[in-house]
């Protein structure tokens, strides 16, 4: 399978999909308390905590009391990429505030308060400073640790998302310049791009080894009807990206799409699903909104999303048709390649999505807001002659009277797998990302 990613195991008590988080993100795990509590009363609800946090494969540390004990977890709090602070005690703010600065960077914070000696009194003078000076701090309280375990599970998959995209490599492949929108998306979520140009990929494709591509269309599609000779194009773009990807440490790739269809007179629709399927984000006409919700996706779900634009909505019955000429033959239970909708030319995806719960995302032009609502998926395949290939028919949950032509804050929307609207509030609070719910 392509580039490979590790995941972590959850606990089994709790209902989390394998393969949602990977473990190249370091989250750690601290205590921080007052001694006027007393040793033995703080002690003994830490215990609790780590608990929580082996469970939820956080790496546990120590209880810090004191500025000494600040300094000598600086080397853990600066290797972090996030960091999980029970506050056990009241009188610890000071003590969070100065392991925040530690941590070198505004590296996201979840500080987790219970519900005797203070806790959330200090939790929250705390998350009031931290947030004034910019830091990412999302607050979990319960009453008890063993009733956080849930809520603890989504934030630690948004943490997960997050750390995620701020660690992304991606190559913006066949293309001079890495775009302008690519710039302001790597500011604004820290994360790297990079071009190949055509004529870097040119040379890739010429020389790659295509055994592999072949191999998975004959085990994920239906070739019936496809032209062989048409598919060599299509074949060597999906290899060449996928071995530029490898050699470069990258785990996205994204195409302008139509630049290249003119240019070669084949698509990127089959390396978009090959990509998605070995597990290498892969995103279409040079998107990086959507880039950020594809990362998203398989980070809560284990599983890719699938971009599409909008076709028609019913206000009446809140029925949208989404249509896209690509996606991953993970998503359904059946793939074939057509000619392109726009050009004819070879080859569109053509997925049967699987019927069930969706959630389906947008991202804003500004990359400042992050809206969503819950999809029935209830029909999909190719539906139409007059719409890109994939498509599919969802009823929509949505919130707000006003029709979804009216909310609706970009072209281009995500599907994921399952109801993440939690997930995706924590993510957006510590992207600092307004939530618009259609």
């Amino acid at each position: 399978m392509g580039l490979e990613i590790e995941f972590c195991t959850l606990a089994a008590s709790i209902s989390i999909p394998l393969g949602v988080c990977a473990l190249r993100a370091k989250l750690y795990g601290f205590g921080v308390a007052s001694k006027v509590h007393g040793r033995e009363y703080y002690e003994k609800i830490w215990e609790e905590f780590r608990s929580l946090y082996q469970s939820l494969n956080i790496e546990p540390f120590q209880v810090i009391t004191d500025e000494n004990d600040v300094k000598m977890q600086a080397g853990g709090l600066q290797e972090a990429d996030a960091v999980f602070i029970a506050v056990l005690t009241g009188g610890s703010s000071k003590l969070i505030k100065m392991m925040a600065e530690a941590m070198g960077g505004k590296k996201p914070i979840v500080l987790l308060a219970h519900g005797f000696h203070n806790s959330m009194a200090s939790a929250l003078s705390a998350k009031s400073r931290l947030e004034s000076e910019g830091y990412p701090v999302y607050l979990i309280e319960a009453l008890r640790p063993s009733d956080a375990v849930e809520e603890a599970a989504a934030v630690v998959r948004a943490v997960r998302a997050v750390v995620e995209l701020r660690n992304l490599k991606v190559l913006q492949i066949d293309a001079e310049r890495v775009y302008d929108e690519g710039v302001e998306a790597s500011r604004r979520f820290g994360f790297r791009v990079e071009n190949v140009t055509s004529e870097e990929l040119d040379k890739t494709m010429e020389n790659v080894d295509v055994r592999e591509v072949y191999e998975y269309l004959r085990s994920h599609f239906d070739l019936g009807g496809v032209d062989a000779r048409l598919l060599e194009k299509p074949v060597r773009l999906a290899a060449a990206a996928k071995k530029l990807a490898s050699e470069r440490g990258a785990s996205a790739v994204t195409i302008d799409c139509f630049p290249f269809i003119m240019r070669k007179g084949a698509t990127p629709c089959l390396m978009m699903s090959y990509l998605l399927d070995e597990g290498v984000i892969s995103i279409c006409e040079a998107d990086y909104r959507a880039l950020v919700l594809m990362t998203i996706a398989k980070m809560l779900t284990g599983k890719p999303g699938w971009i599409a634009n909008p076709s028609h909505y019913d206000p009446r019955t809140r029925t949208l048709v989404l249509a896209h000429c690509t996606a991953a033959s993970s998503l359904g239970s059946y793939s074939t390649l057509i000619p392109h909708f726009e050009t004819g030319n070879p080859y569109a995806v053509v997925t049967k999505i699987e019927p069930g719960t969706y959630t389906l995302t947008a991202i804003s032009p500004d990359f400042r807001k992050l809206a969503f609502a819950l999809a029935e998926v209830v029909e999909s395949g190719m539906l139409s002659a007059g719409r890109c290939r994939t498509q599919v028919v969802a009823k929509l949950e949505e919130r707000s009277p006003e029709p979804f032509t009216a909310k609706a804050i970009s072209n281009h929307h995500v599907l994921i797998v399952g109801d993440v609207r939690r997930e995706l509030r924590i993510v957006a609070k510590l992207l600092g990302m307004e939530v618009i719910e259609y």
